[in-house]
C-alpha cells in the first residue's frame, strides 16, 4: 500500500468518526483515543513511514538517537525524519492496542475485568457479539505491542505490521467503536 493510498483511506475513517456523536463516557473517550490513531497514521504517512525494523535499522542508528536527544535537550523538536514517522507509527499502533481492549471490554460487559485483550476477543466471538474477521489485524497489532512491551531489545525482526496491516487495523477499530457506542459508561 502506497503513502497515498494509506493516508486517503485513514481521512475516509476520519469521516466515518466526523459523523459519530459521544453521548457516554466511554464513547467520548474511545472516540478521542480512536482519532489520535489516525491521527498518528495520518502524520507517519506524511512522514513517509518506512519500516526500519531488523536488518533495515540504519549502522549509525545510536548516532542518531543521541543527536535527536540533544536536539530535544535544546528545545529544537524533531520536525521531520523517519525516527519522527516511527514514533507516530508505533504510537498508532499503542493506541490502536488500547481501544481494543476498551472496547472488547465494553461489548463484553466486562468493565474492570483483568481479562486480556485476546481473551476478550474470544469471549466476545464465543457469545457471538462479533464475527472473528472483524479481528484479523488486531491479534498481529496485539502481539507487537506486547512484544514492544515485554522483549527488552524491542527492535522487532521482521516486524509483522506494516502500513496497510495498521490501516486495516484502524478499519476494524472503527467497527469495533460503532459496535461499542452506547452499550456503557466508564
Amino acid at each position: 500500500m502506497t503513502h497515498e493510498e494509506a493516508l486517503r483511506q485513514i481521512k475516509d475513517l476520519a469521516v466515518q468518526l466526523s459523523k459519530l456523536r459521544a453521548e457516554t463516557a466511554s464513547d467520548k473517550s474511545n472516540l478521542g483515543l480512536l482519532l489520535g490513531v489516525l491521527y498518528a497514521l495520518a502524520r507517519a504517512m506524511v512522514l513517509r513511514f518506512e519500516d526500519r525494523t531488523g536488518a533495515a535499522l540504519p549502522h549509525d542508528y545510536p548516532n542518531e538517537l543521541s543527536d535527536i536527544s540533544m536536539s530535544i535537550g535544546r528545545g529544537a523538536l524533531p520536525q521531520d525524519g523517519q525516527w519522527l514517522a516511527g514514533f507516530y507509527f508505533n504510537s498508532a499502533l499503542q493506541r490502536l492496542s488500547a481501544i481494543y481492549h476498551r472496547t472488547l471490554r465494553v461489548l463484553n460487559n466486562a468493565e474492570g475485568s483483568r481479562r486480556s485483550a485476546p481473551q476478550l476477543a474470544r469471549d466476545a466471538i464465543a457469545k457471538k457479539l462479533l464475527p472473528q474477521d472483524k479481528l484479523v489485524a488486531f491479534l498481529v497489532v496485539q502481539d507487537e505491542i506486547n512484544r514492544l512491551k515485554h522483549v527488552s531489545d524491542s527492535v522487532l525482526v521482521n516486524r509483522p505490521v506494516d502500513i496497510a496491516l495498521a490501516v486495516m487495523a484502524a478499519k476494524e477499530a472503527v467497527f469495533l467503536l460503532n459496535l461499542t457506542r452506547n452499550r456503557g459508561d466508564a
